[in-house]
């Protein structure tokens, strides 16, 4: 893959790749950089794919393969359809490791305003619901309002129960508005490795 050759030069062991080394890279593929705490991300909006790797500036850790595993884990409670999927692709060969995902239509907190009020209007009746209350509160990390109550009529209270065990039991504690969104209509978590550092 084109991502894993233009990353060889970088090594895990030594100085990690910084934004005026990655963003060459990325422009040069078509892709957008964007980064978090913990990852690196190429995003290609053409093929809707993005290419996610570690970002070790401040932890030892692959929060991509935390990713995978929480995803894996997912599988096992049956709220995997919630998750953006996430794939291991490969290695550099300077050990750096690929993954790969979906891209999401947009998160919780850059959702169109017409939409916004159009989807509140549809979870009229669950707005003040009891049930709204117990899923924030059971998840480890409460998320926003009309995400859950999306969850809700898209999934089921069933599966929210399902959800809501296994963000507490993987500890996927950062479900803020900028990492939850949706892919079309669908609720879906876009970051869900949680954040430890």
């Amino acid at each position: 893959m084109r991502v894993i050759e233009a990353l060889n030069n970088f090594s895990k062991s030594n100085s990690s790749p910084d934004s005026d080394d990655l963003r060459p890279i990325a422009e040069s593929m078509g892709a957008k950089l964007c980064s978090g705490a913990t990852r690196w991300a190429f995003v290609f909006e053409k093929h809707q794919t993005v290419i996610k790797f570690p970002k070790y500036d401040e932890t030892d850790e692959d929060y991509c393969e935390l990713e995978l595993a929480n995803y894996n884990h997912a599988k096992e409670y049956r709220v995997e359809k919630c998750l953006l999927p996430i794939e291991f692709i490969g290695t550099t060969e300077s050990g750096i490791p690929i993954y790969i995902q979906p891209m999401y239509t947009t998160s919780q907190d850059r959702l169109d305003y017409n939409l916004h009020k159009k989807w509140e209007q549809k979870c009229g009746r669950l707005h003040h619901s009891p049930i709204v209350r117990k899923v924030k509160d059971g998840c480890l990390y409460s998320p926003p309002n009309l995400w859950v109550e999306r969850a809700i009529q898209i999934y089921g209270k069933a599966f929210m129960k399902s959800f809501q065990m296994w963000s507490r039991k993987f500890r996927v504690n950062d479900l803020h508005s900028g990492n939850v969104g949706y892919l079309g209509k669908q609720p879906i978590i876009i970051d869900y490795a949680g954040y430890h550092g």
